[in-house]
């Protein structure tokens, strides 16, 4: 049987999967990521490190599973959500990625209240005004970083970066769009008026694909770079706690899901839309469902400074038993 090769564009971490269809997990491999953090509530990641760990995986699960390159038949990329990548009209990035938990524009979403009727921008874009919503960040960059807004030629996501290094192809997958604040609901089509909220030109935001629809394939380049083949097809992608949903089964109307990762979420499947202030709106990967979802976006980054500053001692008892430190201490709060 076919693979298919599966990446995750993590807040800590990168991580690549082949998977013999139809559940044959063929290889495993991970490359950490550095979260920076130069002022207090600021959280920034360098895209180039994505890529470089992209590039070191594929040649890692290469070597180590047997596999060749030719048997992989397609490759999907997911990825937390909504981070910042801009890049300028010579496909350069203009500055570090800003992070769904970067809280920096808390000024621009006081703004943004007083330009809007909230109630209305809700019920169109799905989502409300917070410190996530792309608008707010873009925002925050024209103010206080001009000279890279005047930059700026083109605004996606993480996932849709790694996208775009395997395919030169821009696109943003349809989670991230909902989440920027860019989707009008009513049409599931990217809303002009929406995107001049974030006073940048609407070709800045690429056209929208839905996670399963085929983006691309892997250019000469990419392979060059990779060991993968050139042509071997992309599709759009999904945001990471989406896709952990459907893998959770997380399939109809009514089931949900506790998810601890990054951040920690609660996600629910429904086949309505209720746009609701206090929740994130999303598209389910089944189509026609969606996902109303409720994020901690610091929840797994709490954990992790818990267990750096508290749980040392356990590193040694994990190590001899070959497991993570967070397994042992899920074995000793059993």
């Amino acid at each position: 049987m076919a693979c298919v090769l599966g990446l995750d564009i993590g807040t800590t971490s990168t991580i690549g999967i082949l998977i013999r269809l139809p559940d044959q997990v063929l290889g495993l491999a991970s490359r950490p990521v550095t979260l920076h953090s130069e002022h207090a509530g600021w959280a920034e990641e360098d895209p180039a490190q994505w890529w470089a760990n992209v590039r070191d995986i594929m040649q890692e699960l290469l070597r180590t599973s047997g596999i060749k390159a030719e048997e992989i038949v397609a490759i999907g990329t997911t990825g937390m959500l909504p981070a910042v990548v801009l890049l300028d009209d010579q496909g350069e990035v203009l500055r570090p990625s800003i992070q769904q938990s970067d809280g920096r524009c808390g000024a621009e979403v006081a703004e943004l209240r007083t330009e809007c009727d909230e109630t209305a921008f809700i019920a169109k874009a799905g989502n409300g005004i917070n410190q996530q919503l792309v608008t707010a960040k873009l925002r925050w960059i024209e103010r206080h970083e001009p000279e890279v807004f005047s930059g700026i030629a083109t605004v996606f996501g993480s996932y849709d970066y790694i996208n775009w290094r395997l395919t030169g192809e821009r696109a943003v997958e349809q989670n991230w769009a909902l989440e920027a604040g860019f989707v009008d609901v009513s049409t599931h089509r990217i809303d002009d008026d929406l995107v001049a909220l974030a006073h940048i030109p609407r070709s800045a935001v690429p056209r929208k694909i839905a996670s399963h629809e085929i983006l691309g394939s892997v250019s000469a380049k990419a392979a060059d770079e990779t060991g993968l083949i050139a042509g071997t097809p992309v599709v759009g992608g999904a945001a990471d706690m989406i896709a952990s949903a459907l893998g959770a089964g997380v399939a109809k109307p009514g089931d949900v899901l506790l998810k601890f990762g990054g951040s920690i979420d609660i996600l629910i499947a429904t086949d309505q839309i209720k746009p609701d202030p206090r929740m994130y709106l999303d598209y389910h990967l089944v189509p026609g469902l969606f996902m109303p979802n409720g994020c901690m976006s610091t929840g797994g980054s709490g954990l992790n400074w818990f267990v750096r500053n508290f749980a040392g001692g356990e590193t040694e008892a994990a190590e001899a038993e070959g497991i993570s430190v967070h397994q042992r201490l899920d074995q000793l709060a059993a």
